[in-house]
């Protein structure tokens, strides 16, 4: 496997190429979409690029590509970070200089990366952005990740996780966040804590969650702007499940009994893969009594908010999923 220097200077030298090539099919046809400067898109065409190609490596060689482009992001000076480990389960803790400690909310991020992949490193400045937003103290968790550690390991460490931080501070300041397949896992986590009779946190907010692992078709297919083809949900939901039922609903949330759920915060882009079954769970979830606020960010792709520190819609959704919390569990 390449070392890190390398994967990043031939990064570095495909993201020129994206740029260049972009600037030059903008000068010609116009933008993609409407909506989309010049830097928004020729990012989505290197990650269109380069993830689609490291789809297809072992699993060690598309944890390392995660690896090598988050840590590009840079970290902000008003967020701490620390290290720690809950319930058995490392992570990190970050800390906004906003947080009050004796009231403020206490968050549990759950990160993306279709279960394969993804770590505080891939993800350090979106949940800085979140802590920040959010005013809260936020628990980064390591959980196990697939294909060494299927289903249900990832619930398994994110429950035990919740459970041990709302017996430690109540669940009234407790919110759940999470991204991608963290999204789904958010929920999931949910679920297993209200089937069990726990207390529930106050609130979750999703981030363009993936809650069915069995979705084909309709913008899995149509939105062919996003950064991805529909086969690679396929093959990371095969390495997560190991031969387990895909419409379990703790593998896919959209086909559980949704009743019960805190308030729940819901966003997706217009032009992401993810859109339809992330509104049908939305719509689902509603229907079920449950008090939804969902956002469809127009021509945003999946997991824009990545894009915050160039992407002006991208920081006011997490503007908005922090005043979410902030409305909920209030200081």
């Amino acid at each position: 496997m390449a070392s890190t220097l390398a994967i990043k200077a031939r990064l570095g030298a495909r993201l020129a190429a994206a740029i260049a090539s972009t600037a030059l099919r903008r000068a010609r046809r116009g933008p993609r979409r409407p909506g989309w400067p010049l830097s928004l898109e020729a990012m989505i065409a290197f990650l269109r690029r380069e993830y689609v190609a490291q789809a297809r490596l072992p699993w060690a060689e598309q944890r390392a590509f995660g690896e090598v482009l988050g840590s590009l992001g840079k970290r902000l000076a008003d967020v701490e970070e620390r290290a720690d480990a809950i319930a058995g389960v490392p992570g990190v803790w970050f800390r906004s200089a906003a947080h009050d400690d004796a009231r403020g909310p206490v968050m549990v991020y759950l990160h993306g990366g279709s279960y394969i992949y993804g770590s505080v490193t891939s993800h350090r400045e979106l949940v800085m952005r979140v802590a920040k937003a959010s005013a809260a103290r936020v628990f980064f968790p390591s959980y196990r990740l697939a294909p060494e550690h299927p289903f249900p390991a990832a619930i398994d460490d994110a429950v035990a996780v919740t459970t041990a931080i709302v017996a430690s501070v109540g669940a009234r300041r407790v919110a759940l966040a999470g991204d991608s397949a963290g999204g789904g896992l958010t929920v999931a986590t949910l679920l297993r804590l209200r089937d069990a009779g726990g207390a529930l946190p106050a609130a979750a907010a999703l981030i363009s969650p993936w809650v069915e692992l069995d979705a084909r078709g309709g913008s899995l297919e149509t939105n062919v702007d996003d950064w991805g083809e529909p086969w690679m949900f396929v093959r990371w939901a095969e390495a997560y499940l190991a031969g387990h039922d895909a419409r379990d609903p703790l593998a896919s949330p959209a086909h559980a009994e949704l009743g019960g759920l805190p308030p729940l915060r819901v966003d997706v882009g217009s032009a992401e893969m993810l859109r339809d079954q992330v509104v049908r769970f939305a719509e689902r979830a509603r229907a079920a009594g449950v008090d939804v606020t969902l956002e469809v960010w127009p021509e945003m792709v999946h997991d824009f908010q990545i894009f915050a520190a160039t992407l002006p819609p991208a920081q006011r959704a997490i503007d908005a999923l922090g005043a979410f919390v902030r409305a909920r569990i209030p200081a």
